[in-house]
């Protein structure tokens, strides 16, 4: 159970357990109990992504790409590791670790386009 999870329960409880808690209180617990969709691609995510999709088949490290778009490497580097990890960039190698674009990301659309 997360920690979200546990504190809505514990909430819960107390609320059902008393007559004294304003509406606005019940409310705002009911709209922590909805699930919001997580973005499948963060903002530097979709700028990296882009960028590759316009180079597909070119391999880049996170300092290239640091150069050629204008974010800091380390920022790259983390939007990289869930870009990778969602299956949207491919990993080769090491000493540098060089990335390209994976089938799913060139398939991806974005949806402003």
């Amino acid at each position: 159970m997360t920690s979200k999870e546990i504190f809505i329960e514990t909430v819960t409880k107390l609320f059902d357990e008393s007559n004294d808690v304003p509406m606005e209180a019940r409310t705002y617990l009911e709209s922590l109990k909805i699930e919001k969709p997580k973005k499948e691609i963060t903002e530097k995510g979709a700028v990296i992504l882009k960028f590759l999709q316009s180079r597909p088949g070119e391999l880049f490290s996170s300092k290239m790409m640091s150069e050629e778009i204008g974010i800091n490497s380390k920022t790259i580097a983390g939007s990289l590791r869930k870009l990778t990890s969602d299956g949207f960039v491919s990993k080769a190698g090491q000493n540098p670790t060089m990335y390209s674009i994976a089938t799913k990301g060139i398939e991806y659309k974005f949806d402003n386009e």
